[in-house]
């Protein structure tokens, strides 16, 4: 999966969480003190077994459907070597469905690609959403057991700089991975 797919999705998955506590910091920016914590998204994507097996699932796919479009490649070269080699020793209507079957295997080839793209971004789409929300979640259930106010998404909210001791990241892959044990 390319990059840039990788990174615009990722940024919606940041965006959600930023826009799920909007809300809250409004209601909350006449207080005098703040309890504020913040999470890396990206980083629970790689690091939570939930994330690397999502990861691991659509490395899988996108491998599974690359070796079919090379295969199919390979069935088109195949078809034209064939039609170099043999192209004033066969008849021409021999010659025809050769390049007939080729432009149909072309064909056929850009719509299984076309398709490919699509289904990996689905997928990818789908899995970004289910750890999204279960990791929503988790932050919820950390921001109300522990009081916190404001739990923000450090890719997303452009915070440049943050004490670590309000990263909850490593306690939200710690309790993300407890639940898909469980």
């Amino acid at each position: 999966m390319s990059f840039r797919i990788k990174s615009i999705l990722m940024s919606v998955l940041i965006l959600s969480f930023f826009t799920a506590f909007v809300p809250i910091f409004t209601g909350i920016a006449g207080s005098a003190e703040l309890k504020i914590g913040y999470i890396n998204s990206q980083r629970i994507l790689e690091e939570s077994k939930a994330g690397r097996d999502a990861t691991k699932s659509l490395e899988n796919l996108e491998k599974e459907k690359t070796g079919q479009v090379e295969q199919k490649k390979k069935e088109i070269d195949d078809l034209e070597n064939e039609l170099r080699k043999k192209e004033f020793a066969i008849t021409p209507e021999r010659k025809k469905e050769i390049e007939d079957n080729i432009r149909h295997k072309s064909l056929e080839l850009k719509f299984f690609g076309e398709v490919k793209d699509k289904e990996i971004k689905d997928l990818y789409i789908k899995s970004l959403k289910k750890v999204e929300s279960q990791v929503m979640e988790i932050v919820l259930q950390i921001g109300q057991q522990e009081g916190y106010d404001l739990v923000l998404g450090r890719d997303e909210s452009g915070i440049l700089f943050a004490n670590p001791k309000h990263d909850l990241t490593e306690k939200v892959i710690q309790i993300y991975d407890q639940k898909m044990q469980q």
